[in-house]
């Protein structure tokens, strides 16, 4: 009766390649990529499957947008009769949004209400008075601000906008309660469109990709190097021969020794053409996730080929694209539900965030000091104090561009002060003056005098 091999002997046999069974094909139709229940193909078109993606590039991606966001300064104004406006430094308004609830500060509330629109396009905040759902009226503000798990609400639309009705878990709220924040679909106007679902392609695929990763080195982790015997070993001389690899081939120390085998060989088991594939697909899905936050690689830390000023570049232009889009519909919502209905006179506005170009600035300053600009008007711009004895407040002309030719024949320079003369001879119209009868002119005692003598 033949000897059954062992699962190691098999296992053996089956990575050297001297089976010469055929290739066993995968029992699942998905090719061994585990698309099953808990892996499956993702279309994210439910809120809590766009939720489900917060995590990878995608987290790392809407983390950069929303903490940005967050940390923006809102600032309130009251507007006056001649257009110009006042800055508030401190006003309920501005408490309420600063410490909004017991749970979470102000910041932390912007934070998930600009994730939430990322991830589901959609954000709903709850006012509250003493416990109860709030309804905005004039000289009365909500005591507390909840944000509302956004793939957890249900929004009822009906014939009449302002009588839509939001619901989360049992309880139903009327829209006026809510400060409900969204990305128009074009396909529906009335709801958001997350960006998740947009690019769902693009999501799944790195998912897909994580998992096959997790579950390759779990359950499939390829071995360093193969071993090759001529012939079957006994239990004891096959752990003889492991325990020998591992006291003198494991461990940093033991590093690049040689490997003696005796009657087989040693090959190693390095990437296939596949592998290499596989890790550069996973770099294209990093780009394209991060294209449709549009962001920068260099805003997540990753340093290839990025230096300073490209970096300052990435920030500048995520402010510009990103951050103050966002900001702007945010604020204009606030100022919509609730500020307007408070009071009329006021309005919250935010503190701009596109960093100022340094460089630029200073440039500008050096070219036009002294030609458009005084030095006193310069220094304003930096938030410096005049030069003392107004010696700021006039313009100058370096040493070096005057000459003693440019000197002798530059223009008179007329004094505003002085009056210019006038002749007594002429009128306004240049015309001669006739002397009156019986009165003494200039003109005739000159004749006079001329006469006498």
């Amino acid at each position: 009766m033949q000897k059954k091999s062992t699962f190691r002997q098999r296992l053996a046999t089956v990575i050297s390649g001297t089976s010469t069974k055929e290739f066993v094909q995968p029992l699942r139709p998905d090719g061994g990529m585990g698309f099953d229940d808990s892996s499956r193909i993702k279309d994210y078109i439910s809120k809590a499957e766009q939720l489900s993606a917060n995590v990878g590039w995608a987290a790392a991606a809407s983390d950069a947008i929303a903490e940005a966001c967050a940390a923006v300064q809102i600032q309130l104004y009251r507007k006056k009769s001649d257009g110009d406006r006042e800055e508030i430094k401190d006003h309920e308004l501005l408490e309420l949004l600063k410490d909004p609830n017991n749970i979470h500060s102000g910041e932390q509330i912007r934070q998930l209400h600009f994730s939430y629109l990322n991830f589901t396009g959609e954000s709903y905040e709850l006012m509250l008075k003493a416990g109860q759902p709030f309804v905005p009226t004039p000289g009365k503000l909500p005591d507390s601000l909840l944000i509302l798990p956004s793939h957890q609400v249900q929004f009822k639309l009906e014939p009449l906008y302002s009588q839509s009705v939001v619901k989360y878990g049992q309880v139903e709220y009327k829209l006026a309660t809510i400060i409900r924040d969204i990305n128009p679909d074009p396909a529906n106007p009335y709801i958001g469109r997350s960006r998740i679902a947009a690019s769902a392609a693009a999501i799944d695929t790195d998912d897909q990709m994580k998992q096959w990763n997790r579950r390759f080195f779990a359950n499939n982790a390829r071995p360093g190097m193969v071993i090759n015997t001529n012939g079957e070993l006994s239990d004891k001389s096959f752990d003889r021969l492991t325990q020998s690899l591992d006291d003198l081939h494991s461990g940093t120390d033991n590093a690049y020794k040689n490997i003696v085998i005796e009657n087989g060989d040693a090959k190693p088991y390095s990437l296939t053409q596949s592998d290499l594939d596989f890790l550069a697909s996973r770099a294209f899905s990093r780009d394209e996730i991060l294209a449709m936050f549009r962001l920068s690689p260099a805003l997540l830390g990753m340093a290839e080929n990025v230096n300073k000023a490209t970096a300052d570049a990435a920030t500048y232009i995520n402010a510009i694209i990103n951050t103050v889009p966002r900001m702007r519909q945010y604020i204009n919502l606030l100022n919509k539900i609730l500020v307007k209905v408070y009071d009329p006179t006021l309005e919250l506005d935010f503190k701009n965030p596109v960093p100022e170009d340094v460089e630029a600035k200073l440039k500008q300053a050096m070219e036009l000091t002294n030609k458009v600009f005084t030095i006193d008007e310069i220094r304003a711009l930096y938030g410096l104090k005049p030069l003392p004895d107004n010696l700021g407040d006039q313009f100058y002309i370096p040493t070096a561009t005057v000459t003693l030719e440019s000197v002798a024949n530059a223009e008179p320079i007329e004094d505003p002060n002085v009056p210019d003369e006038v002749d007594p001879t002429v009128d306004e119209n240049g015309k001669p003056i006739k002397p009156v009868a019986g009165k003494k002119t200039l003109e005739g005692v000159k004749k006079r005098s001329s006469c006498g003598s």
